[in-house]
């Protein structure tokens, strides 16, 4: 990591200013640092010993990809309620400074729907901070809670991502592996917005197969309970490919029913 530095008011006195090159192994910290000071000294300091152990890095592949213009479309059905599919394409849209606004729009199918969700892109991993939908739909879901919430103001299953982001953040963890594991707070503002509680936990790699190819992709299983809303509670699985997010999700409702998404075109 190289670090321009300037030292402002030391006149005449440059050597708190200049270039610092910083040498950093995961699991153990920085082990070498070098700063060529403005006035042509050279300061290095390097680790001589330490009881840590190098670790292997994690991932920095892109599981959310947020990238401005990427466009996916998806195909959503429901065993009970939903049996014609509805076909929805997403498209990011405005990003800045870690932040992206996710765009919606019906392709076909029984539901009519428009709107945007914002994620956030951060160390706690991709996070949904809010979602704004209009939707006419042909379509009778069970209600979704909480009850704490006026009806006007509850979370409706109208489009692959709301059963993408329902109940718990983050959506993934920044540098997600096997048996990663985090739940929800009753105390937090997804409790209060969903009334969930759950946990998700990555289960593994696996390879799957949706119309729009075959992906080697990383599984998240969720289960979580919304008390009073059997059609709110369940197990969900989803699984996001590198370089292309979402390409496939599972959502056992208990109320019998199952929801199911799929990518059909990237």
């Amino acid at each position: 990591v190289e670090s321009d530095i300037t030292q402002a008011g030391a006149l005449g006195d440059p050597y708190g200013s200049g270039v610092r090159t910083t040498w950093w192994v995961y699991g153990v910290g920085p082990v070498k640092i070098v700063i060529r000071h403005a006035g042509g000294p050279l300061s290095v300091a390097e680790l001589q010993a330490t009881n840590l152990e190098p670790r292997t890095a994690p991932s920095d592949r892109a599981w959310f990809p947020l990238s401005s213009g990427t466009t996916r479309r998806y195909r959503y059905t429901n065993t009970k309620h939903m049996k014609r599919a509805s076909v929805q394409e997403f498209t990011v849209g405005a990003v800045a400074n870690s932040t992206a606004r996710v765009d919606v729009r019906e392709i076909s199918g029984p539901i009519q729907v428009r709107g945007s969700y914002v994620f956030s892109s951060g160390q706690s991993g991709i996070t949904n901070l809010s979602v704004a939908t209009s939707a006419a739909s042909r379509v009778k879901f069970p209600a979704l809670g909480p009850r704490s919430q006026p009806s006007s103001r509850r979370r409706h299953f109208f489009t692959p991502m709301d059963l993408a982001v329902y109940g718990i953040n983050p959506v993934l963890p920044a540098y997600p592996q096997k048996k990663d594991t985090w739940k929800t707070s009753r105390s937090g503002r997804d409790y209060n917005v969903y009334g969930v509680t759950g946990r998700s936990k990555v289960i593994g790699n696996q390879r799957v197969r949706t119309p729009a190819g075959r992906f080697p992709a990383l599984l998240v299983e969720t289960r979580m309970t919304q008390r009073g809303y059997r059609f709110g509670s369940g197990v969900r699985r989803s699984w996001f490919a590198p370089g292309v997010g979402l390409v496939k999700l599972q959502f056992r409702h208990r109320d019998g029913s199952v929801s199911r998404v799929d990518l059909v075109k990237r």
